[in-house]
């Protein structure tokens, strides 16, 4: 049973001495008509002393701007080299995506719109219909050939399968064109209108438990009940936040959590120009040695 939650906050220094620790910084983006930038995203999957890298290049310009949204475009590029992976192997295992008829001449030609809000910084619109013609093809050609390859190998007749396919697809195509293209943009989407206190923190959170009562027979074959103690869990939130002289933000969150059984840690990493824009994003969450999911999205052309 948990004993008790204590919570010491050892430090909250602002970086400037002028700065209070009630300053805030919040991440608004500042958008001008026609601005664009290209990026690089790579994500690393490392297990144990393996290490499997994916990576892919998209950009996001402006379209159009209102009184309450900007109207951003979305492109993704198709790899250029032998050492680019495609990013969707949950999709279907190492199938090979440009080999999909539309799926990148889509991404590269016309790329999908949506609707970033002014106030709240959340995506009101995602104008997905565009994209599901595209998507149909791709999600056809993987459950056809999956599907027909089971049916071969289980002796099914497979005449009616692809009729199936198709009207499954047709039922789920609107609902997962929408939330595959939100997966696409949550990683820039969700930074916008983050707010940080302006300096550095720590918080250090220590969980105790109640001792652990463990029942032993002795010698004398009578029931005995010894005490033995639990090891706490023992978390550390550290923060950074500042705005350089040409207002650029830059953040760091890191909170890593030490137990008995497993360390977690999960590492968050920002940096902004004065307007907004993303100049490098970096995630990474990790137990022990086990396994470690690396996320960095970089500009190429600031």
């Amino acid at each position: 049973m948990k004993k008790k939650l204590l919570i010491l906050i050892l430090s909250l220094a602002a970086l400037s001495g002028e700065a209070q620790s009630s300053d805030s910084i919040k991440i608004v983006p500042n958008f001008h008509l026609n601005e664009c930038r290209h990026y690089r995203l790579t994500q690393i999957d490392a297990h144990e002393n393996v290490n499997d890298t994916t990576m892919m290049h998209f950009s996001l310009s402006v379209k159009d701007i209102t009184d309450n949204h900007y109207r951003l475009l979305y492109k993704m590029y198709r790899p250029t080299s032998n050492h680019y992976k495609s990013p969707f192997n949950d999709l279907a295992a190492d199938l090979v995506l440009e080999n999909s008829v539309g799926f990148y001449d889509f991404f590269e030609n016309q790329g999908f719109e949506f609707d970033l809000n002014k106030e709240t910084y959340k995506i009101d619109e995602i104008y997905s219909q565009p994209f599901e013609q595209p998507f149909k093809a791709m999600l056809n050609d993987i459950l056809l050939k999956e599907v027909l390859k089971d049916a071969e190998e289980s002796n099914v007749s497979n005449k009616s399968i692809p009729d199936s396919i198709e009207v499954m697809i047709d039922y789920m195509v609107g609902g997962l064109s929408h939330e595959f293209l939100s997966y696409l943009i949550e990683g820039v989407q969700n930074q916008f209108g983050k707010t940080f206190a302006n300096g550095i923190g720590l918080v250090r959170q220590v969980e105790e438990f109640d001792d652990a009562l463990i029942e032993e027979r002795n010698d004398d074959d009578e029931v005995v009940v010894r005490r033995e103690p639990l090891d706490s869990i023992i978390t550390e939130y550290s923060t950074q936040a500042h705005i350089d002289n040409e207002g650029n933000i830059n953040y760091k969150q890191i909170r890593q959590s030490k137990s008995p059984v497993d360390d977690l840690i999960d590492e968050q990493e920002g940096y902004f120009d004065s307007n907004g824009w993303p100049i490098m994003l970096y995630k990474k969450h990790g137990v022990n040695n086990h396994f470690a999911i690396t996320t960095i999205i970089e500009v190429i052309n600031p």
